[in-house]
């Protein structure tokens, strides 16, 4: 059977700002949030990942705030926990009570906000390359904001997930080049600036973390910087589903098999009841 075409549309959000979202599939709404500087095609329909869940749920993709066809306004202050605030927004818009929510990377971050803040929204979430941050780490948001200075002034590139100082190992040559290329190609400077800026208001505390009630599973790749702050949120909550794919990095985990299965699976038992 032919797979309905996707359909797109606008959620429109106070200070003028528009949201741009994909829709495919049918059964149990499924809404996809993407990495930072990268687009929702990007992160979910290139890979193949947009049209495999699509053959099981109501897949929802969403172009965050500041990227892809989405508004981009400059105004710090239009970012942090507005970010997570537009999931429920979109999740009114389109009529939907709850919903699973998978995200990668940043989008990861949102999705625990979510979780946290609207767990009324969600049934269950997957975190992909992604994990905790302490929102009493003054060092790391320290950290993230002169990172996003330097790249405002066109200081010499480093990665952003070299700010982690729990990171495990730098990021490889290859992550800092496609990273690199997302962020300094296809993004506004402004723009992502004020993102990065905003992004201590993401923040989970420990006591958030040890009351989440929300099923969720995390899939982080062996070789990701990301895997100290993935096996923080398992210390803080065990009751999280764990995974480690080997020979996988922070990028090269959306090129993965496994983890698109992972997400099908961990969403299955609630679509399936």
């Amino acid at each position: 059977m032919k797979m309905p075409a996707r359909q797109h549309g606008i959620c429109k959000r106070p200070g003028g700002v528009c949201l741009h979202y994909t829709l495919q599939g049918q059964g149990q709404p499924l809404l996809l949030l993407h990495g930072l500087a990268v687009n929702a095609d990007m992160n979910w329909r290139y890979c193949g990942w947009l049209r495999r869940l699509a053959r099981r749920y109501r897949v929802i993709t969403l172009d965050l705030r500041g990227h892809g066809r989405s508004s981009k306004p400059r105004q710090i202050e239009q970012y942090g926990l507005e970010l997570a605030q537009d999931v429920p927004a979109l999740l009114d818009h389109l009529g939907i009570e709850k919903t699973h929510l998978a995200g990668y990377s940043l989008g990861g971050f949102i999705a625990l906000k979510t979780c946290i803040l609207y767990p009324q929204r969600i049934d269950r979430a997957v975190l992909l390359a992604s994990g905790w941050v302490d929102s009493a780490d003054a060092l790391l948001f320290k950290n993230l904001e002169q990172w996003a200075d330097n790249f405002l002034q066109h200081a010499p590139y480093r990665s952003v997930l070299t700010v982690f100082d729990d990171a495990i190992g730098l990021p490889n040559r290859f992550e800092t080049w496609v990273e690199y290329q997302f962020v300094q190609r296809m993004n506004n400077r402004h723009v992502l600036h004020a993102v990065v800026k905003s992004l201590s208001e993401l923040a989970v505390s420990r006591a958030e973390l040890a009351q989440l009630t929300i099923p969720l599973r995390l899939i982080v790749g062996a070789e990701d910087p990301l895997l100290g702050a993935a096996r923080k949120l398992l210390e803080q909550n065990d009751s999280v589903d764990f995974h480690v794919l080997e020979k996988s990095d922070h990028v090269r985990l959306a090129c993965r098999k496994k983890a698109v299965t992972l997400i099908e699976e961990w969403c299955a038992p609630v679509s399936a009841g």
